[in-house]
């Protein structure tokens, strides 16, 4: 509902009108997470506003660290800035502060972005931590598949 309401506004009264329904929104305990998502993507698309999205999505971290939806929309914004850096600092961040039965979906989500934009020892980084924290990789076994992914990745392009 509110994010029909902040697109409504923004067309016919722009970004002024659409923040202050994002305001009245946020403040609601029905709100979900794709609300802070739609606001930011609205700033950043509509507005030209990259920091003040950067805010928006970092405010509702506050709110919803524990969503891997959430997360995932946020590393995907990251990652169409080209913000590697910040996006890892995110990431480990949200899974320090995670409890333990909801980190391996993070830490696969983390291995997704540096197989797409980071490179080999980045790969290896990532698959190690999450070797010590869930104990695999959580990949099935066969006769033909290495045990690591950054191996498979090896392979392919050498």
């Amino acid at each position: 509902l509110y994010i029909k309401w902040m697109q409504f506004e923004r067309r016919a009264g722009g970004i002024t009108g659409a923040r202050k329904v994002f305001k009245m929104g946020r403040k609601d305990e029905r709100c979900s997470w794709q609300l802070f998502v739609a606001s930011a993507l609205m700033e950043f698309h509509c507005a030209k506003e990259s920091a003040v999205a950067f805010k928006v999505l970092d405010l509702g971290l506050q709110r919803f660290r524990d969503r891997r939806d959430y997360v995932e929309a946020f590393v995907d914004y990251l990652a169409h800035l080209n913000e590697d850096d910040v996006t890892r600092v995110l990431m480990e961040k949200v899974v320090q502060s995670m409890p333990a039965d909801h980190t391996p979906a993070l830490w696969h989500t983390f291995l997704k972005f540096e197989e797409a934009f980071g490179d080999l020892g980045g790969i290896q980084s990532s698959e190690n931590r999450l070797l010590q924290h869930t104990g695999s990789l959580g990949l099935p076994r066969s006769a033909t598949m290495p045990d690591k992914i950054a191996q498979v990745v090896a392979d392919r392009y050498s």
